[in-house]
């Protein structure tokens, strides 16, 4: 099918499943909604370690674009290079990337220094909640006309000021 990385975010309509994603988990977040599992999952026995697994993967795809520009150069500079240099990089960012958890995991008592769950957790989920669907509004720009990509920007500007008109009061 000659489906490169690259080419498949150009595809419309890899770009507009992704916008679809997009705002649906936006959705979900905003109304603190889990992420439904699918039946097969639990038979595999995943259970409850398989909605974050699943959001891993799907947080992945969807922050290619965003990583790519950092990590595409080094990748390609790793491909092109023998396999101990190719193995360190790979190495190097996977740990960099796992650092913030093996430093918890040898030391759980920092656990107690991060900030309790509570209100402000929920208005920062919502705000972020905004932020994934001005994303997809942003990718669905490539797909529609210039009319109706600015009337949903209004709408998501509309629907922010009066999220925070109400989560402020």
């Amino acid at each position: 099918l000659h489906w490169t990385w690259g080419v498949l975010f150009q595809s419309p309509a890899v770009i507009a499943f992704l916008v679809a994603l997009m705002a649906g988990f936006a959705a979900m977040i905003f109304f603190d909604i889990d992420m439904p599992v699918p039946a097969f999952a639990y038979r595999m026995g995943g259970g409850r370690h398989m909605e974050p697994l699943i959001s891993g993967v799907l947080a992945a795809i969807l922050s290619t674009p965003c990583t790519g520009p950092f990590l595409g150069g080094v990748l390609a500079f790793a491909l092109t290079q023998a396999p101990a240099v190719l193995v360190t990089l790979f190495l190097a960012i996977g740990l960099g990337l796992a650092f913030p958890y093996v430093v918890i995991l040898l030391r759980p008592s920092l656990l107690d220094r991060l900030p309790k769950v509570g209100e402000w957790s929920r208005r920062l989920r919502q705000a972020l909640a905004f932020l994934l669907l001005a994303g997809a509004v942003f990718f669905a720009g490539s797909l529609l006309s210039t009319h109706v990509t600015l009337w949903l920007w209004r709408a998501w500007a509309v629907g922010l000021a009066v999220w925070a008109g109400v989560a402020i009061v």
